[in-house]
């Protein structure tokens, strides 16, 4: 299969990816900030700011995964310096360095919400003009670039993953990210859900399974195209997921609305097609499956 490093490796799509990795036949090396310790995976510890590191790590690599973010679009809002020192200058140094080190192919995932910000259209491909409504965002976009110029001046090829509102098992929710995860430890711990307007913004929620599948298809498929939306094709509303979890729990869950908050997107739908047709992917996780397999997570 190959080998591979994985940057971020301990994070939410990580943890998963490194897992379905492991499955497939692929040498699998971490590199975070923080320990992991999935069984069978070769443990860098270290940050992306740190260019030694990042040198010494992709040496002899032929697949990385630059999955690493240090902000998330509410904290990007207050720290945008940060976000661009941390965020954007270590992605350069690190394609520079994927670059040098003959890496086959290298896998980003971008963001498949505040990138395109509010569309207009019922769903956005990856053609429709893009909107970014946060620093983090605007960054995600900065980095998007970055590749494709390394990819046409340096033949470094990639593939960028524009990927929607993910959630699944093991989600931190702790930055305000997740909202069905959010949704679905309130429900269990009878706690107050907070919703940021009137509940009837739209989103395409993407299972963690599909994310990772989409992720494998990439590193087997070679196509001209670079960036692919990868989300469930669908758009459903934030009272939609309060709804589906009310019904599986069989109780009410107790909600407070708030105002919207600065860069918050009222309406995202992905068109997934060309990941359709050129990676082959398929969602097979929909939204109430995804949280039935939450709630009650299959054996393994």
């Amino acid at each position: 299969m190959g080998n591979c490093l994985i940057i971020g490796g301990n994070g939410f799509i990580g943890r998963h990816l490194t897992k379905a990795l492991l499955k497939k036949g692929f040498e699998v090396e971490v590199l975070d900030v923080k320990k992991n310790m999935i069984k069978g995976v070769n443990f860098i510890e270290g940050s992306i700011t740190d260019k030694k590191v990042i040198k010494n790590s992709v040496r002899g690599k032929q697949f990385v995964f630059h999955l690493a973010s240090t902000t998330f679009p509410a904290s990007s809002m207050e720290k945008p310096v940060y976000d661009a020192e941390t965020n954007l200058l270590p992605a350069i140094n690190i394609f520079r360095e994927c670059t040098n080190a003959g890496v086959k192919k290298l896998f980003f995932p971008s963001s498949g919400g505040a990138i395109y910000g509010n569309i207009e259209t019922e769903k956005a491909n990856e053609k429709t003009p893009v909107n970014p409504q946060s620093p983090h965002a605007i960054i995600k976009l900065a980095i998007e670039n970055y590749l494709n110029y390394f990819w046409k001046v340096h033949g470094l090829d990639y593939a960028c993953l524009r990927i929607g509102n993910a959630y699944g098992p093991e989600q931190n929710t702790e930055k305000g990210l997740g909202f069905v995860s959010k949704c679905i430890e309130k429900a269990k711990n009878s706690e107050e859900l907070i919703i940021y307007g009137d509940g009837l913004a739209i989103r395409d929620f993407v299972y963690i399974d599909d994310i990772v599948n989409a992720f494998i298809l990439a590193t087997e498929t070679k196509t001209k195209e670079k960036v692919f939306n990868i989300g469930s094709g669908e758009g459903k509303s934030i009272k939609k997921v309060i709804s589906s979890v009310e019904n599986l729990l069989g109780k009410e869950i107790k909600k407070k609305f708030l105002p919207l908050r600065e860069g918050d997107i009222k309406k995202i739908v992905l068109d997934i097609s060309l990941a359709k047709r050129k990676l082959g992917y398929e969602p097979k996780i929909m939204l109430e499956e995804g949280i039935r397999r939450m709630w009650y997570p299959p054996k393994t």
